[in-house]
């Protein structure tokens, strides 16, 4: 278990095998995709390359 406590006082209980199976970056890469692809700088475009596996 990870707790954490925010700003607002709330205390939370995090379970660590369930925050692993989620993926952190290669779902926060998905969501950002569109964004990379047509909106970003042309130096962040390849932001998520090395950390994605070829689709």
């Amino acid at each position: 278990m990870l707790t954490s406590l925010a700003d607002n006082g709330v205390l939370e209980q995090w379970s660590l095998p369930a925050i692993e199976q989620l993926q952190p970056i290669s779902d926060a890469c998905n969501w950002l995709e569109d964004y990379l692809t047509l909106q970003a700088p042309p130096s962040d475009r390849e932001l998520c390359d090395e950390l994605m596996p070829p689709s």
